[in-house]
């Protein structure tokens, strides 16, 4: 009886250490934690389980990524921790609104036309009214396909003859040429979403999904004219509008339908003599000159609220977008619009599969760890040590960067699942000096042109509450050959217009970060060197700068 107590009683004792264990080893094992109290799709929630993180509803939650459906401000990414990230850059409404994003591929259009034919020739509204009623006038008018500025699922969207009904739309938008020869499928007109997942945006880090949707219309289609112009079911591609059709279809597998998965429609291309790999490589190609056009905005408005140094931390927001792409008769791509929130819920088993896919393959290669996190923490302890006591040990931060930096580079490159990298290319791309010379251009034309007519629709108080300490910001391609001190305290634009720039550097720095230079570049958005260097006022416009750097001083 003795013997058998002892024993049972050493049972008991190694079962309770086991349990201690098992407690410290999940407590050792810290988990990511994504916070969703501001998304509304289940199936994020699914791919979060997916990869093994915890999802939080709860703000407070000290969490490691914040997914979100709408766009994010530049106050939201300020109050960043260090490991936190979120799931939109703050400036990316300059490729979501419609209106910012035709004006900065018309600049690069203008520069490269051969580069950036891509996009139907496109009025502002209302600010080019009178641009498109004199065009009407001077040649026959094509039909028109209007669109307000901040719409989606296909409100607001009609199609037009008579510019004066284009010009009477109460909201901002744009009025389009109407391609009215798309490539049918069946006799139906379809377009495709896209998925483009942007990692960083200085440098330039952008990977193209290999799985997509294809939208059809339900009616089949038919050349616009007054009798057939208000019917959206033959015209408008948005399955918002189709789905509500009582003769729509939609398979499992995405084969066949009014929905269908991208390659199921590569494979009806193959299938039908056509090159859908070309096909590809021209859709690659509009997507990466697209986001060229728009990086040097994006990351100055990255760098601008991220006023810590990130280099060696990776980088606090990426964006996954969904493009909307339609193919003319002669297979030529035609980007349609940007959506920096497409939708994740699912109607049908062909959206659960691609975009459940699509979500898992995005949250891998983000290479969120809890070790980053004790890293940071442990790192930030260290520097806090050093400044108040100079006790703790100095790290070689620049080596530490670089290692940091390249294992994150390699989780991407390892983890990229679908994904296919696009920027920057590789050596071997047939497009790699088309896309050195848009990078170079896209700078150029960034730092001539005023910065209120290139900034996103952020909220300027953001920069009123930045500290001071974000240092002189990037000139990537010029710097001022007129020293300071030669420059008046009140320097109008069309002075620092006329100011002589040094020549362009060589465009083998394209896909770099954008160097910290010092300099005058730029209208609205001028940085000055040495003594009157400015801070975080140079997101305002320079004489707005300039008197407030005088009632810091004074």
């Amino acid at each position: 009886m003795m013997r058998r107590s002892i024993i049972k009683t050493m049972e008991l004792e190694d079962g309770k250490t086991s349990v201690e264990d098992t407690l410290k080893k999940s407590k050792k094992r810290a988990r990511i934690v994504v916070n969703l109290s501001n998304c509304k799709y289940p199936l994020v929630e699914e791919a979060v389980n997916n990869v093994g993180w915890v999802v939080s509803r709860d703000e407070k939650t000290d969490w490691d990524l914040f997914w979100t459906d709408t766009s994010v401000s530049e106050e939201r990414v300020m109050k960043l921790k260090k490991f936190q990230k979120i799931n939109h850059f703050a400036g990316m409404n300059i490729l979501a609104r419609k209106v910012a994003m035709a004006k900065v591929l018309r600049r690069m259009g203008v520069k490269l036309p051969q580069h950036f034919a891509f996009m139907p020739q496109t009025w502002l509204l209302p600010t080019e009214a009178s641009e498109l009623k004199l065009h009407s006038k001077k040649q026959e008018l094509k039909w028109l396909i209007v669109k307000p500025d901040n719409g989606s699922q296909g409100k607001g969207i009609f199609l037009t003859d008579d510019s004066d009904k284009a010009c009477c739309t109460s909201p901002a938008g744009v009025a389009q040429e109407y391609i009215d020869r798309p490539f049918l499928i069946d006799g139906f007109k379809f377009d495709m979403r896209i998925y483009v997942l942007v990692t960083s945006c200085d440098p330039l880090r952008v990977y193209i999904y290999k799985e997509g949707l294809a939208r059809f219309c339900t009616e089949p289609y038919m050349p616009p004219s007054r009798s057939n112009a208000d019917i959206p079911f033959v015209h408008l591609t948005n399955y918002s509008i189709n789905k509500r059709r009582d003769n729509f279809t939609c398979d499992s597998y995405g084969f066949s339908g009014f929905k269908r998965t991208f390659t199921s429609v590569c494979k009806w291309l193959r299938e039908h003599g056509h090159n859908s790999q070309a096909i590809w490589e021209e859709i690659q190609k509009l997507v990466a000159m697209t986001l060229i056009a728009a990086q040097p905005s994006l990351a100055r408005t990255y760098r601008q609220i991220t006023t810590w140094n990130r280099e060696d931390k990776g980088t606090s927001c990426f964006e996954l977008l969904g493009i909307d792409i339609l193919l003319d008769e002669q297979l030529k791509p035609w980007l349609l619009e940007i959506n920096h929130s497409p939708s994740f819920g699912c109607d049908n088993d062909v959206d659960r599969r691609v975009k459940l896919e699509l979500l898992t393959d995005t949250l891998k290669i983000l290479n969120l760890s809890s070790k980053h996190k004790k890293w940071i923490r442990r790192q930030e302890r260290n520097e806090s040590a050093s400044r108040l006591y100079g006790a703790a040990p100095k790290r070689n931060s620049l080596n530490a960067a670089s290692k940091v930096k390249a294992l994150r580079l390699r989780h991407e490159e390892d983890n990229c699942g679908n994904f296919e990298r696009i920027l920057p290319p590789s050596d071997s791309s047939p497009h790699l000096s088309s896309y050195e010379d848009a990078m170079h251009t896209a700078r150029a034309l960034f730092d001539s042109t005023s910065y209120e007519d290139t900034r996103p629709l952020t909220s300027r108080a953001a920069l009123s509450t930045a500290p001071s300490s974000f240092g002189r910001l990037p000139s990537p391609l010029f710097s001022s050959s007129v020293p300071s001190s030669r420059l008046s305290k009140t320097v109008s634009h069309h002075s620092i217009q006329s100011l002589q720039m040094r020549p362009d550097p060589p465009s083998s720095f394209s896909f770099l970060p954008l160097p910290r230079t010092s300099g005058v570049v730029g209208e609205g958005r001028r940085v000055l060197g040495g003594d009157t260097a400015c801070s975080w006022e140079a997101g305002l416009s320079f004489a707005s700068a300039m008197k407030l750097r005088r009632l810091e001083v004074h």
